[in-house]
């Protein structure tokens, strides 16, 4: 079982190894157990020895749980068996016009075995118990095709519930980036690019190496980087900026913000066979027919809240289910929206907000709490309440405070002497030391 947060690459993972395995077995040049097996990037781009594989070029079956879930499982209530699980596999060759192939498969995971991918655990509904038939499935899967070897990802929190745990299956997390895997994401990123954008190669390269030195610059932005979905953001920005990021922390945290809203909210498409674009899900503010300024003031509250109340001055805070779905369905114009179904939209995306644990979300780093926060100060009796929270509580609000300030200057620069004043009110008698909160304020 691979385990890993929200947006740490579990999926493209599964994919990649797919896309090696198969690649392998056709003999592609460019996808194959070498690029599966190519040694890790090192500091400086030094290669070292390949990475370890000794299984060959095992035969890779890609599943989706929450679509067999949805379509193979069998009603409530009934015992899933590995039959269901090899029918949805047969359905879905079918469905491909490959459906002859179906005897050929089965007989090469029966007796040379290969490997079985299952990704997202996590996103199976609990509704109808349907995790638990997953689990019975996977379960009579390995007694059947004893010669398979699986994989199957999830959420490294949900995979903690002792009853989502398989008996007999070790557990692995994904490790974030190191530096040398960031350097070489940021050189292959503006790579794959460039003929996208039209942008000459030199140019490409250099916009990398800004965009490198733009992290490894910072030891905040080196810590967002690490995580895969994060960099994408990062680089995506930067891209769309013609090769930079903001100087201004308040401006870069602004940008990062929306694309991170933009990703979590937006609406999810799918193509049909012959390229017809087909909505499958709507985007959070279409569902709850809001508009979608009513949904980010909720999260600046939220992330507000949360940073008052954390009991810790590191990492991220936690958001419970009912405060933002509470939220959510109390602002929401739509009548039909319900809990469940809401929950349900919510824990399937990465985003702004990720899901940490069960009734649980959290924001992707503590950077964005901070500064959704700071928006909902900027909106809420400013300067004065951020002031005050400031002096009386310099090591949870600094950063917020700072934020705040820079954030209401871009409107007007008048509104940095405003916080000035709030937060150093007092004429002191000369050559008398401030202390306490007046020393904060300062």
């Amino acid at each position: 079982v691979l385990l890993g947060d929200p947006g740490s690459g579990k999926s493209t993972f599964v994919n990649f190894v797919a896309l090696c395995l198969a690649g392998e077995a056709l003999d592609r040049e460019k996808a194959n157990l070498a690029l599966l097996t190519a040694p890790l990037p090192g500091e400086k781009h030094e290669d070292g020895a390949p990475q370890p594989w000794n299984h060959g070029a095992l035969l890779p079956v890609r599943v989706i749980l929450r679509d067999f879930a949805a379509l193979g499982l069998p009603p409530a209530g009934e015992t899933a068996t590995a039959d269901h699980l090899w029918q949805f596999l047969v359905d879905g060759l079918e469905a491909a016009a490959l459906g002859d192939y179906a005897p050929h498969l089965r007989r090469e995971l029966l007796e040379q075995g290969g490997l079985l991918l299952l990704d997202g655990l996590d996103e199976v509904p609990e509704a109808n118990r349907r995790r638990e038939q997953i689990k019975q499935a996977v379960q009579d899967f390995c007694r059947t095709f004893q010669r398979c070897r699986i994989l199957i990802t999830s959420r490294t929190y949900a995979y903690k519930e002792q009853d989502w745990q398989l008996p007999g299956f070790t557990d692995a997390v994904l490790a974030p980036f190191t530096p040398g895997q960031i350097r070489r994401f940021v050189d292959r990123w503006y790579a794959h690019i460039a003929p996208q954008r039209g942008l000459h190669p030199d140019d490409a390269q250099g916009r990398a190496e800004l965009l490198k030195g733009a992290i490894f610059g910072s030891d905040r932005l080196q810590g967002l980087a690490a995580r895969p979905l994060l960099l994408t953001l990062m680089a995506s920005l930067h891209a769309w900026r013609g090769g930079s990021l903001p100087q201004k922390r308040e401006e870069l945290d602004a940008d990062t913000v929306d694309l991170l809203l933009d990703w979590w909210e937006s609406q999810r498409v799918v193509r049909d066979a012959d390229g017809t674009v087909r909505v499958i899900q709507p985007s959070l503010a279409e569902w709850l027919k809001l508009d979608r300024d009513q949904v980010r003031e909720l999260l600046n509250r939220l992330a507000y809240e949360a940073h008052a109340g954390q009991p810790d001055l590191v990492g991220t805070a936690d958001v419970p289910e009912q405060d933002l779905v509470g939220g959510l369905m109390r602002i929401s114009q739509n009548p039909e929206v319900r809990p469940a179904r809401l929950i349900e939209f919510l824990t399937r995306r990465a985003g702004l907000l990720l899901p940490r644990g069960v009734g649980v979300y959290t924001f992707p780093h503590r950077t964005f709490q901070e500064y959704l926060a700071a928006c909902h100060l900027t909106d809420s009796d400013y300067p004065d309440l951020v002031a005050d929270l400031a002096r009386k509580d310099h090591g949870r609000w600094r950063e917020v405070a700072l934020l705040a300030g820079a954030k209401a200057a871009r409107g007007t620069a008048s509104a940095v002497w405003s916080l000035v004043d709030a937060g150093w009110f007092r004429d002191l008698v000369p050559g008398a030391e401030p202390t306490g909160e007046d020393a904060w304020g300062a």
